[in-house]
């Protein structure tokens, strides 16, 4: 259903605005004229939705027909009217492709375009109704709300220039400083670019620049200005800039919605990669001096043998490469000095004592 309605509504905005011209508006009560415009947006219903449905692109033709009619039999130019013909269009459109869901879906676009690049062009479709909403949409509908401020500046200006009693320009037109001529359409296109810019400003996501866009529209606008009996013309800039960008704010707002809606990674900016480093403390040996023997969870990490014999501790010397056999330390290490002295000693007694008995019993003998 959404790729069928984002179908038909981009197709009515481009065949009500940039494939309406002004000569088609205004002689839309001749039925040639209707009829064209109508089988226009009907075309462009049928080249966006990718697919020939018959229902669909009747209810599409009879809609349009139906509600451009009315508003032509109405004979009213004012603001309402434009936007209440615009929430009819979107209404019967929201309903047709109810009804008729799974048509652009079903149609060559989704055949054409690779899936990962099947959104990029509903995502487009979005910016160009976006686009047709918030620049010459929006220049029609601020257009026709600031029409009775311009009526109103329109006829005082024309009471000063009577008033006037300078002489006449070269081409015929009495000189006047309280309303001078600018370029033919200037204002319209001013207003198309600065609602165009902030749309952009929106979309890239720095809405902050808006705000030096509207400081340097005022100082361009209101360096014009200089007497106090201006002051009509000045509320009348500043109420059609704020309206225009208004509007552009809040369209570019849900334009950037529905384009997130198809490309949700122009929405969400990437996560900084984070890097988790887990502490591990280091496994080092303990250090080996010269008096002491390797810890019995160091033993374990050696070569084990064959034998059941308990492993032997061994000494290792600074100066050695080679293991020694170690004799396990005493407590203390001057009586057993001592206890060896005295063993000694007696030892050598024993010796002693036992010669003289053998000299004596020699003795005997020769006796």
């Amino acid at each position: 259903m959404e790729e069928t309605l984002l179908a038909l509504i981009a197709a009515h905005f481009l065949g009500d605005f940039p494939f309406q011209n002004k000569e088609m508006v205004d002689n839309k009560r001749q039925w040639k004229i209707l009829l064209l415009h109508v089988g226009i947006i009907t075309i462009m219903s049928f080249i966006l939705l990718g697919n020939f449905h018959f229902f669909l692109l009747l209810g599409v033709f009879g809609s349009h027909l139906i509600f451009d009619k009315l508003k032509i039999s109405l004979n009213e130019d004012k603001w309402l009217y434009f936007v209440v013909d615009q929430i009819a269009h979107v209404i019967a459109l929201i309903a047709l492709s109810y009804f008729c869901h799974d048509v652009a879906a079903n149609g060559w676009w989704p055949k054409f375009f690779a899936s990962s690049y099947l959104p990029w062009f509903y995502a487009t479709q979005c910016l160009i109704a976006g686009y047709i909403v918030v620049v010459p949409a929006g220049g029609i509908l601020i257009g026709k709300l600031t029409v009775p401020i311009r009526r109103e500046i329109e006829k005082e200006s024309e009471i000063v220039l009577r008033k006037s009693e300078k002489p006449a320009t070269d081409n015929g037109s009495p000189e006047s400083d309280y309303l001078t001529e600018g370029l033919t359409n200037g204002g319209m296109y001013i207003g198309w670019l600065e609602r165009f810019l902030t749309m952009l400003l929106i979309l890239i996501g720095h809405p902050t620049g808006i705000g030096f866009l509207i400081a340097a529209k005022s100082i361009l606008r209101f360096g014009e200005i200089k007497e106090s009996r201006h002051r009509k013309l000045a509320e009348y800039i500043i109420i059609g800039t704020f309206l225009s960008f208004g509007w552009a704010l809040l369209m570019s707002v849900a334009t950037k919605k529905s384009v997130d809606h198809w490309i949700p990674a122009t929405s969400q900016k990437p996560e900084p990669a984070r890097v988790i480093i887990e502490y591990q403390p280091p496994m080092t040996t303990p250090a080996v001096t010269q008096s002491m023997s390797i810890a019995p969870a160091t033993t374990a990490l050696l070569p084990t043998t064959a034998t059941t014999e308990p492993a032997t501790p061994v000494k290792m010397n600074q100066t050695d490469t080679e293991p020694q056999q170690a004799t396990p330390p005493s407590a203390n290490d001057d009586t057993a000095d001592k206890d060896e002295t005295a063993k000694d000693a007696n030892e050598e007694e024993a010796d002693e004592a036992a010669n003289d008995d053998d000299e004596k019993n020699a003795d005997r003998e020769d006796k």
